[in-house]
């Protein structure tokens, strides 16, 4: 069974230096996801960064982005197993059918409980981003988790605590 792990980014500049650290671990381009609000941070920043040999590996994820629509969360732009229509391991996963989608729905297919779910859309409807890994080793996935967050990777119980001392009341 595969192991899924979504980190939340506040600072876009980090995500690129996030999925170049996860490939280096041996993760494929295929295993990784992106959700970031439509207009934000994150795609600004990519629309202002030039590329160079230091981004090749996060270019496959990051060049595939395009936009969606969720009817809990807006407009976002998005690449990887968060989005699309299956993963390797689960055919079952039906991904965006159309653009009233709810992101919380799709979150469940893959196994985030609710109060999750509810949290990484608060963090999309902030300007965070969210950066996503399937692993096939429940070994793996702490090493993973660490470098993810060596790049500011937060888990959602963190954020949502931080929302919720804000005014949240997710």
């Amino acid at each position: 069974m595969a192991t899924r792990l979504i980190q939340i980014f506040s600072d876009p500049s980090r995500v690129r230096a996030a999925i170049n650290e996860i490939a280096t671990l041996g993760y494929s381009t295929a295993g990784i996801g992106v959700l970031a609000k439509s207009g934000g941070p994150l795609a600004s920043r990519l629309r202002a960064e030039p590329a160079s040999d230091k981004i090749a590996v996060s270019s496959p994820v990051l060049d595939r982005m395009a936009d969606y629509r969720f009817a809990d969360v807006g407009e976002v732009t998005g690449a990887g197993w968060l989005l699309e229509s299956k993963t390797a391991d689960e055919p079952e996963f039906s991904g965006i059918v159309d653009g009233s989608s709810r992101l919380s729905s799709i979150l469940s297919r893959i196994g985030t409980d609710k109060s999750e779910a509810e949290i990484f859309g608060e963090a999309i409807r902030r300007g965070d981003t969210l950066v996503g890994v399937v692993s096939q080793s429940d070994d793996v996935a702490g090493s993973l988790k660490n470098a993810m967050q060596k790049f500011g990777g937060r888990d959602a119980a963190r954020c949502g605590a931080d929302y919720r001392a804000s005014g949240w009341a997710g």
